[in-house]
């Protein structure tokens, strides 16, 4: 989705993409969301931020503008700064955990 054209203008390396969906494949989990009474401004994405916020994770889209102002909405790019702060403590984390069964 994100190699997609209409982000074109996010100007994402097909790499940076790859790591994404790696994060997402690694961290992610299954959540099963009660729907929301939050105004929203397309109603097909209310599963999104009603997930998101259940889930306690991440929402990221390149359309802010169509959910609340909350914290946990970032935008690609606003993703991929953070992923830092984000990714890596929990990596460094897992790593420690793996060396200790070690």
């Amino acid at each position: 989705m994100l190699a997609r054209e209409k982000f074109s203008k996010y100007n994402f390396d097909q790499d940076k993409i790859n790591e994404m969906l790696a994060d997402i494949k690694e961290i992610g989990i299954l959540i099963n969301p009660t729907l929301s009474n939050v105004s929203m401004t397309d109603e097909k994405d209310r599963i999104f931020y009603d997930t998101a916020k259940e889930g306690t994770a991440l929402l990221i889209t390149g359309n802010k503008k169509h959910f609340p102002d909350e914290p946990f909405i970032l935008t690609p790019s606003e993703y991929i700064e953070q992923r830092e702060l984000l990714v890596e403590p929990r990596q460094k984390h897992e790593r420690k955990k793996q060396a200790r069964k070690v």
